[in-house]
C-alpha cells in the first residue's frame, strides 16, 4: 500500500490579497505554512489551520511549495537575501502572486535556477 503524500504549502504575505489565498489552500487540505515580520500579521488567518514558522529558512526547509503575495519584487528580493534563498531546497516550487516587473521575475527565476543543483 502506498502512502499519501501531504504536500506542505508554505506562504508569505497575508494582506488583503494574499490571506484569502492561504485560507483557500489551508481549506483545501494542504498543510499551511506561514512566516510575517509582525505576528499581528497572523490575526489575517485566525481560525484557518496553518503552522507558524519562526524564520524564512524554516519555512522554505519545510515546505515543497512556497508561495509569494507581496507588494513589489524588491520585497521578493529582500527575502530571497534574508534567509529565504538559503532554506530553499532542490525541487521546492516558488510561486510569485505578485504583480511585479515580469523582466525582473525571469531574472529572479534564472538566478534561483542556478543555485539549483539537478
Amino acid at each position: 500500500m502506498s502512502k499519501i503524500k501531504i504536500i506542505r504549502i508554505g506562504f508569505i504575505g497575508l494582506g488583503d490579497q494574499g490571506a484569502p489565498m492561504a485560507q483557500a489552500i489551508s481549506e483545501a487540505g494542504f498543510e499551511l505554512h506561514v512566516w510575517a515580520r509582525r505576528p499581528q500579521t497572523f490575526e489575517a488567518i485566525a481560525g484557518t489551520p496553518h503552522i507558524v514558522e519562526k524564520t524564512l529558512q524554516a519555512l522554505a526547509a519545510n515546505c515543497d511549495v512556497v508561495c509569494l503575495c507581496l507588494t513589489d519584487d524588491k520585497d521578493i528580493v529582500n527575502l530571497l537575501n534574508s534567509g529565504l534563498r538559503d532554506g530553499l531546497r532542490t525541487g521546492t516550487v516558488l510561486v510569485n502572486h505578485g504583480t511585479g516587473d515580469p523582466g525582473e521575475s525571469r531574472r529572479l527565476a534564472a538566478e534561483l535556477l542556478a543555485l539549483m543543483r539537478f
